[in-house]
């Protein structure tokens, strides 16, 4: 890899050709996975793009979203169309950039996949194998840096799980424009972008009977099922009917997973979920769906 990535390649004026630099050329690596943007979506500056710190803050916000890493990446360019005059060739219609990413995915995350293909995440930052990782993004004349903005986005059909091969998902994006900017971050071994996963579901179950001064409950991570005991007072809320956060005492969760909320008046119809989302050192939860508790008698 060369010492070298134009992290700025000018302006996208043509109205003067530009200078070519040396003949050792600075190729990015071989995109490995990537964050969805959200159009409005951006870092300040640079420096805040290449910081693992905002990056995982921006996750934890929603306004970007980590895909699963890419199995294969093909391109999927339709080139532009010419015609032929008399003395000269012209083109009639520019070309269009695209790529074909494929993805192995659960029936989860294939289900997930599909609500981004008409939501407002319409940028992707892509994360290259490089050594040294890398970042494709556009940085505007301000110094801001968005994803490449994206004119489509389509979530193929599925592949089921052969005995060869995990099932998988064809992600094909295309391309406001084909040229765009390169940055490395500043990640190292172990916290690096290409391996920050996004916001895990959570599903909160009760356990036993639940009473009026007494809710015991687990939390099981969406798909998977495993039990998630990180959880800390503040990060769950408790609501009642009319949607006013009651006061709890909150008891950790024991060998077995099991919370405890103490109070008193809980009354069928309240809800149980997350306080918006619970960033934790191990991953990022949400519950999406609250919990509305029944059974007190």
């Amino acid at each position: 890899m060369a010492d070298l990535i134009n992290e700025v390649c000018g302006t996208d004026a043509a109205s003067q050709p530009k200078n070519l630099g040396g003949k050792k050329q600075c190729i990015e690596g071989a995109v490995l996975t990537g964050f969805l943007a959200k159009n409005d979506f951006s870092f300040d500056s640079a420096a805040d793009a290449k910081d693992p710190v905002k990056v995982k803050a921006a996750i934890a916000a929603k306004n970007i979203k980590a895909l699963p890493e890419f199995e294969t990446v093909e391109d999927e360019n339709t080139e532009a169309t010419t015609v032929e005059k008399r003395r000269k060739t012209i083109i009639s219609k520019q070309g269009v950039a695209g790529s074909k990413y494929g993805i192995d995915a659960s029936m989860c995350t294939y289900a997930a996949l599909k609500t981004y293909q008409d939501s407002d995440y319409t940028r992707i930052f892509e994360i290259t194998d490089a050594d040294d990782e890398e970042m494709t993004c556009d940085i505007d004349e301000s110094g801001k840096v968005f994803g490449r903005k994206l004119t489509s986005t389509i979530v193929g059909l599925r592949t089921r799980t052969s005995l060869e091969n995990d099932a998988s998902v064809p992600l094909s994006l295309k391309f406001a424009k084909d040229t765009y900017d390169i940055i490395r971050t500043d990640s190292v071994p172990g916290n690096k972008y290409a391996d920050f996963e996004d916001i895990f579901d959570i599903e909160f179950e009760i356990v036993g009977t639940p009473t009026a001064t007494l809710i015991k409950f687990k939390a099981l991570s969406g798909c998977s099922g495993r039990l998630i005991k990180s959880l800390e007072s503040g990060n769950v809320v408790l609501k009642n009917g009319a949607g006013a956060v009651q006061t709890v005492t909150f008891t950790p969760p024991n060998t077995d997973g099991v919370y405890e909320l103490v109070g008193t008046a809980f009354a069928n119809g309240f809800t149980l979920s997350t306080n918006g989302v619970v960033a934790k050192d191990e991953a990022n939860y949400e519950a999406p769906i609250a919990l509305t508790i029944s059974g007190i008698v």
